[in-house]
């Protein structure tokens, strides 16, 4: 194997090692909390997301930190995203190769950090991390990829053990607001409200264009939109089609436009099959495929029957509202769905297990949020509240709240702040910029 390609990539991507400074970001206060004190864990960090959700730009941050402590030849980064590298992936001796060649490049004394961003694209790489991990204790690993199932499967059969994962998604609406200068330093509700105009208004930008960091900072409406574009195609294009053997491209790409276009849905195999004319079993193998690389996320029927919890069908989400809105072409028609989109992902971005409910009569819950054994929270999003609706979200809360034995419930909504007593329990209203500074800072002001 040529080494040349290799110096040059490893020279391009590790400008510190010439005193060059890292690139500069806006740092994500929230992950790096978590992220650094595990650089000094021996444990394989693996962060997993979606593809520009910014898992390279936390690299990088985490790279920043430690050039404060630790020389800069002891930190290597390399992005196997680079087109340099194709001719490379195949090869089993590629990354003994690329270490080797690094360690003769720079000398390292002591412990060195390797951060290699997208390893999904190297075929065996596990078995190389494994070994290294296994035999040299001075080698802290840093991994980023594009797919929960490639990491998954493949750390969970060769990696037991060894691994510490996070995932990584799109910017919270907290860290939009920063990211856009108008962070919030007083989290009172009388500040707040005060301040409510200027929120609202950075609320319709984050529902319109979604929390991509690259597009959050591009300035020119338009090109945020070909961003967004650009980030589905690629996304097909490179996690789904290169790293699956799909018969018929064709029919996946329909069907992610199908989905991403029909957020809070349940999905039916039977009838999206039709539409597309494939089997339902494959409309659920396409499913899963583009919940592995992040696209789509799905919510579970809650049953305390196993057996009717999976025959129920799961109702579908987009990873970022800004990339469901470029492709259906429906914001202002459906900010009732894109305001559940972004609940759901925040909840999932917290780490809770969230589930919907529907009973025998019709009456639905959007999400039923599961602590442990227990039932922790029941929410409903209801955008607009007239002509009614209020009367009818309020009924399936109550009934719910009554299946599972709770006394509070929380309805989302556009722009209502209040709180209804019905006999002992209490539905809390809470307009969705309200809620989403509620979750962000982990604070309810004023309790």
């Amino acid at each position: 194997m040529d080494t040349t390609i290799i110096q040059r990539v490893l020279s391009f991507w590790n400008g510190w090692w010439y005193g060059e400074e890292v690139p500069d970001s806006i740092p994500r206060e929230e992950y790096l909390v978590d992220l650094v004190p595990l650089l000094d864990m021996r444990e394989i960090m693996v962060l997993m997301g979606i593809r520009r959700s910014g898992k390279s730009t936390l690299l990088y941050q985490m790279i920043d930190h430690l050039l404060k402590t630790d020389p800069a030849c002891n930190i290597c980064y390399i992005n196997f995203d680079d087109n340099a590298l194709i001719p490379f992936v195949k090869d089993p001796d590629f990354l003994q190769i690329t270490y080797e060649t690094y360690l003769e490049e720079q000398d390292p004394e002591g412990r060195v950090f390797l951060f290699f961003d997208e390893i999904q694209n190297l075929e065996n790489w596990e078995a190389w991390v494994k070994k290294m991990y296994d035999r040299n204790r001075n080698i802290k690993f840093i991994i980023t990829g594009s797919s929960s199932s490639l990491l998954k499967k493949e750390y969970a059969s060769l990696l037991t053990g060894r691994v510490i994962a996070r995932e990584i998604y799109p910017l919270s609406f907290g860290e939009y607001l920063t990211f856009t200068g108008s962070d919030l330093p007083d989290k009172t509700l009388g500040y707040l409200l005060n301040q409510k105009p200027i929120i609202k208004r950075k609320l319709t930008e984050y529902m319109k264009y979604g929390g991509f960091p690259e597009v959050v900072l591009q300035e020119v409406e338009r090109f945020k939109i070909e961003q967004l574009k650009n980030y589905f195609s690629g996304i097909i294009a490179r996690d789904v089609l290169m790293r699956y053997s799909l018969r018929d491209a064709s029919k996946i790409e329909r069907l992610s436009h199908l989905l991403v276009t029909s957020v809070a849905a349940p999905a039916s195999a039977r009838k999206l099959g039709t539409a597309l004319g494939i089997s339902p079993h494959t409309v659920l193998d396409y499913i899963k495929i583009l919940e592995e690389v992040y696209l789509v996320q799905t919510l579970p029927f809650f049953s305390y029957s196993l057996k009717e919890q999976t025959s129920r069908q799961r109702k579908i989400y987009c990873i970022d509202s800004g990339l469901k809105n470029a492709i259906s072409f429906t914001f202002s028609k459906g900010m009732g769905r894109t305001a559940e989109n972004i609940v759901f992902i925040s909840l999932k971005r917290l780490g809770h297990e969230i589930f919907y409910w529907k009973n025998e009569k019709g009456w639905e819950v959007d999400f039923v949020v599961k602590s442990g054994m227990d039932i922790k929270e029941l929410i409903q999003v209801c955008w607009d509240l007239s002509d009614g609706v209020e009367d009818r979200e309020v009924r399936g809360l109550v009934q719910a709240m009554e299946y599972f034995n709770l006394r509070t419930s929380t309805i989302i909504t556009g722009d209502v702040l209040k709180e209804e007593r019905i006999g002992d329990a209490t539905v809390e209203f809470v307009p969705l910029w309200l809620w989403l500074v509620r979750v962000d800072s982990r604070v309810w002001a004023g309790d």
